[in-house]
């Protein structure tokens, strides 16, 4: 016998390759844009998807920077699809009916100096501005 042959032999052999790692996970933590969807409300595919995790035991968590008026909008029901929405960059969070700001509201002054600096300011949630281009926060 080689010493190739003996180390060989002497190897631990690795435990079976499981095939569902995620029945590990007790929470899933999603994006909205680009991971849920590409814009509007997600497809029933992935409801199915988010359903079926749910009825494993798992909390769905939605992570998001939208503001949460506009996401409601396209997605009216999301409150029945996650159990926590951190919305608006992490400044609002919605758990059930009960929504948590952990940011002082943005004040008017503020809204209306960057209206006229900026004419592509499109809202003002309750703790982000967001323009066109970019989420300020």
């Amino acid at each position: 016998m080689t010493a190739f042959e003996q180390h060989s032999e002497n190897q631990i052999k690795p435990a079976a390759i499981d095939t569902q790692p995620w029945r590990y996970f007790h929470a899933l933590a999603l994006d909205y844009d680009g991971t849920l969807t590409d814009g509007g409300r997600p497809g029933e595919e992935l409801l199915n998807a988010l359903r079926e995790q749910r009825e494993e035991g798992r909390k769905l968590l939605l992570v998001t920077g939208r503001i949460l008026t506009e996401l409601r909008h396209e997605f009216f029901d999301i409150q029945e699809w996650f159990d926590i929405i951190v919305a608006e960059n992490g400044a609002v969070i919605l758990r059930g009916d009960v929504s948590h700001t952990l940011a002082p509201p943005l004040t008017r002054e503020l809204d209306r100096a960057l209206h006229q600096r900026r004419d592509d300011v499109r809202s003002i949630a309750q703790r982000v501005i967001e323009t066109d281009q970019q989420a300020l926060s």
